[in-house]
């Protein structure tokens, strides 16, 4: 009864309360002993146990602040319910938002070397940096600037700086304009 009232009552305000005090409460009710780490033999397993390990997924899917504790979850739930959907899909977002947030560290970077490089590096792939100017405009398109990106590698190649990758950013951001414009 006690995990079933403490499902409802964090399911029931999930969006307006604070996602590591939703996991930090479910962590504490779903837990034999508190102190104690997540496991298959520190839970107790009622009808609710599983959906709590759904809500704690969220919590920490909002989060994104610790990898092991979230990985941990999933875990918990595949070992309750083996192949769950819901499971595999946060797992396949979290690691989207990581790829994400990764983009937007090496977007950072590129505009920090950039800033700090600028002299001409003979025998590089490109000896003006068009080669680094690419790359942002790969990282910008995968972070949703498809326009931006676009334009930066239209730039780029019309400077001379051709390859197979450049012409693949290419035709993928023509294919989405493609689609964009016909409402698919």
């Amino acid at each position: 009864m006690y995990l079933r009232w403490k499902f409802f009552y964090y399911r029931d305000c999930f969006e307006g309360t604070p996602p590591d005090e939703i996991y930090k409460g479910l962590a504490k009710a779903i837990k034999c002993e508190e102190l104690e780490p997540l496991s298959m033999t520190n839970i107790k397993m009622e009808a609710y146990t599983f959906s709590i390990l759904d809500l704690m997924a969220k919590a920490k899917l909002s989060m994104m602040d610790n990898d092991n504790e979230f990985y941990e979850v999933i875990e918990l739930m595949d070992a309750i319910i083996p192949y769950n959907s819901n499971g595999f899909y946060y797992k396949l977002i979290y690691e989207l938002f990581k790829w994400k947030c990764k983009c937007r560290v090496s977007i950072k970077e590129i505009i920090e070397y950039k800033r700090k490089n600028k002299k001409v590096h003979e025998g590089m792939v490109h000896s003006e940096g068009l080669h680094i100017d690419a790359a942002l405009s790969f990282y910008l398109n995968e972070i949703g600037m498809v326009k931006q990106a676009r334009k930066l590698l239209l730039s780029v190649r019309d400077n001379g700086f051709t390859t197979g990758i450049v012409n693949q950013y290419l035709n993928s951001t023509n294919t989405l304009n493609y689609e964009g414009d016909n409402g698919k």
